[in-house]
């Protein structure tokens, strides 16, 4: 029910509105971020940091990334 674009193609607007037009079509809702926050996923990265940063949010230097984290509702296309 739910897309979410990101990254620098988010700034594409041919693309968020076709998007929009053809998830309107299934009853989906297309998501992007403004393009100022899209230039690339670096500054997207760093902006969701900021927003648990600024909450106080804080992770232990054991942090670890896991490329291939399996997203919950996620439906394989």
């Amino acid at each position: 029910s739910r897309v979410v674009l990101g990254g620098g193609v988010a700034c594409n607007s041919a693309l968020a509105s076709g998007m929009r037009e053809r998830m309107a079509g299934i009853g989906a809702t297309v998501f992007a971020p403004s393009p100022r926050l899209a230039t690339d996923n670096a500054a997207m990265i760093a902006r969701a940091g900021l927003f648990h940063f600024e909450r106080g949010e804080r992770s232990g230097l054991d942090l670890n990334a896991y490329a291939n984290q399996p997203i919950p509702g996620l439906i394989a296309a």
